[in-house]
């Protein structure tokens, strides 16, 4: 099983933080965020680890090295300039052949990467897409209208919606749709794809995710390590 971390992205939005060491570098609890997403992909059988570096990406390859030290091969990849969630994928060499796993370098959860790997080998679509479930509280009244009519009111309603949940595997097939050296987004390969009539299945996580993109998510993971 091969996986690809995207690394790339310059975490403007955890400024300052993020000025001097790149977001997959920040700690949660005693060690990086990457190193804890590396320990994973070991423990559930992935030692062929692709990362995919951008900003400050000279000090992610410092850390870690060959994989070594963390009982994983490593190799690299370096954007020049932004190519987005799924851009980055084309730089990768000997792609070709077997499905890839591909994770975001700021999500931790403790959903099963080897199930969801081996759930997409069972059903062999082009790609697998893990979401999550994402409320929005609406803090209005929310009117129900038939024409000019008013039928009735649902009082600041909870919505739910499945978002990506930055966890996908790619087939080949997926992997052949992504342009190089252009900018190119992982929710573009799903709506080409799905365009093109390809199978896109989705795998839902039911277990702890979190995305550290925010200075509250990167402090609420910080927290939850503290309290384990």
């Amino acid at each position: 099983m091969r996986a690809a971390i995207l690394a790339g992205g310059e975490g403007k939005r955890l400024r300052p933080l993020t000025k001097l060491v790149p977001k997959p570098l920040l700690p949660v609890g005693d060690r990086p965020i990457l190193q804890l997403i590396i320990e994973q992909l070991r423990r559930d059988g992935f030692y062929d680890i692709h990362i995919a570096t951008g900003y400050r990406g000279e000090m992610i390859e410092s850390y870690f090295g060959d994989g070594s030290d963390f009982k994983v091969n490593i190799r690299y990849s370096r954007e020049e300039q932004p190519l987005g969630t799924a851009g980055p994928l084309r730089l990768i060499e000997n792609l070709g052949g077997e499905p890839i796993l591909v994770i975001n370098g700021d999500i931790l959860t403790e959903a099963s990467l080897a199930e969801i790997y081996r759930s997409h080998q069972n059903r062999n679509p082009a790609l697998t897409v893990c979401t999550v479930s994402h409320s929005v509280k609406i803090q209005y009244g929310i009117l129900q209208s038939t024409g000019d009519g008013i039928a009735g009111i649902v009082e600041k309603p909870e919505l739910q919606y499945d978002i990506f949940a930055g966890i996908a595997v790619l087939s080949p097939e997926a992997i052949d749709c992504i342009p190089h050296g252009q900018p190119y987004q992982m929710t573009d390969v799903i709506e080409d794809l799905c365009n093109n009539g390809s199978e896109v299945i989705a795998y839902p996580i039911h277990e702890f995710w979190i995305d550290i993109g925010r200075p509250e998510q990167y402090e609420e993971a910080n927290n939850l390590l503290a309290a384990a």
